[in-house]
């Protein structure tokens, strides 16, 4: 009996993950929580992204911004915001040049050529299927003491930019110019 409960759970992550892992759009650098991994480190990722307020607490950041955005995600609902954000991910030149509002858990990745990036990841209403869109402060901050902790809610401000890269003829997106609120 246990055994085929297991089996079952294991089943419908996987039939969840699957339902998110379309793949459409030419953005690239995009942070999802698709990838093939073991049911448990998905689930556990996922756990860890949904409760990291009550883990990790709210970041408070030193100063806050006084830029207005032209789109507040932080207002929306959860489901808004993630048609909002599946929106800059499909169609991202529409959003090109436009300061984004948005929230959500903060990622850091150091990546193969030794760079570090950040990312806000932002959260569907059912959990599913999060994406992330990576920023770059304006002012020259240290990592880790000036950023926030792995998957702490916080919010970011900037204009959101579009460039196709030479090297691969990816089109990437990023937040610019970035400040904490």
């Amino acid at each position: 009996m246990k055994k085929t409960v297991l089996v079952l759970i294991a089943v419908l992550a996987l039939l969840m993950l699957a339902a998110c892992s379309e793949k459409s759009g030419t953005v690239k650098g995009v942070t999802t929580t698709s990838t093939a991994k073991s049911v448990d480190s998905t689930l556990e990722d996922r756990t860890r992204v949904m409760d990291s307020s009550v883990v990790y607490g709210i970041y408070e950041p030193p100063t806050r911004s006084t830029i207005e955005p032209e789109i507040d995600l932080t207002k929306m609902s959860g489901p808004l915001v993630y048609s909002v954000v599946y929106n800059m991910m499909k169609d991202p030149e529409r959003f090109n040049g436009k300061i984004i509002k948005m929230g959500g858990a903060f990622d850091s990745v150091l990546g193969d050529d030794g760079i570090r990036r950040y990312a806000c990841i932002v959260k569907d209403a059912a959990a599913c299927c999060a994406q992330g869109i990576e920023f770059k402060m304006k002012d020259d901050l240290k990592y880790p003491d000036d950023y926030p902790g792995q998957y702490q809610d916080f919010a970011v401000i900037g204009t959101f930019v579009v460039y196709t890269s030479e090297k691969d003829n990816y089109t990437y997106c990023y937040l610019d110019n970035a400040e904490y609120i």
